[in-house]
């Protein structure tokens, strides 16, 4: 379902409820009133175009900072290049391990879906909705351990929850994959080669062929 980002109102300008008491005049009254609702329609107009324009500022803004903050980067990786030396002698491996190791100052932003990042039409639309209906009071007629009943008419962590658990599913699948288990000895013993047993004769055994040898 398509939400409206911004509504302009109000939507039926002409269509007005004449009051009793106007006897006389009554095409002059939906003159007047259709005027008065064109004037309130470009104040919503005019009410939305400042919206607009502060979000395209502000997204400016910020494409400004990060382009600011790449040239900076650009810049100094540079001038850390133009001052290499091919042959100055590198490192010795000790001099490296002794080295920080490197660590990274950019700031990943993980909140770009909260609620604190709505537009400003959303966020006035979002104050006109109704709160969802008081299920909490049902909690004590459940059983112990069940989910709140608010949960089962509304819950925002939904998505979150069933992606979590997709997630864990395949780290413990993988797991699993990769878990090699050792074959037992007999199976070892059976995948040789016969050419590459050898049969190990018993201790007197080998000594009578030495011994004639010796002879």
């Amino acid at each position: 379902m398509p939400l409206i980002k911004r509504a302009v109102s109000p939507v039926h300008v002409s269509r007005v409820k004449i009051p009793p008491e106007v006897t006389n005049g009554e095409l002059q009254y939906i003159a007047n009133s259709t005027l008065a609702n064109l004037i309130r329609q470009l104040s919503s107009i005019s009410k939305h175009a400042e919206h607009i324009f502060g979000e395209i500022y502000l997204e400016a803004m910020k494409l400004d900072h990060k382009s600011n903050t790449l040239e900076k980067r650009i810049a100094n990786l540079t001038d850390k290049v133009s001052k290499l030396d091919s042959t100055h002698e590198q490192a010795s491996l000790g001099e490296l391990q002794m080295r920080k190791p490197f660590k990274s100052s950019m700031l990943v932003d993980q909140h770009t879906l909260d609620r604190s990042t709505l537009p400003v039409a959303l966020a006035e639309v979002y104050s006109r909705c109704d709160p969802p209906p008081n299920l909490d009071a049902l909690n004590p007629f459940r059983d112990p351990g069940a989910p709140s009943a608010l949960s089962l008419y509304t819950n925002p962590s939904f998505f979150f929850d069933l992606w979590r658990q997709e997630m864990l599913k395949d780290c413990a699948d993988n797991t699993a994959r990769r878990r090699i288990k050792s074959p037992p000895l007999d199976g070892l013993n059976e995948m040789r080669s016969p050419k590459k047993r050898r049969q190990r004769l018993p201790t007197q055994q080998q000594e009578v062929p030495r011994q004639q040898a010796a002879r």
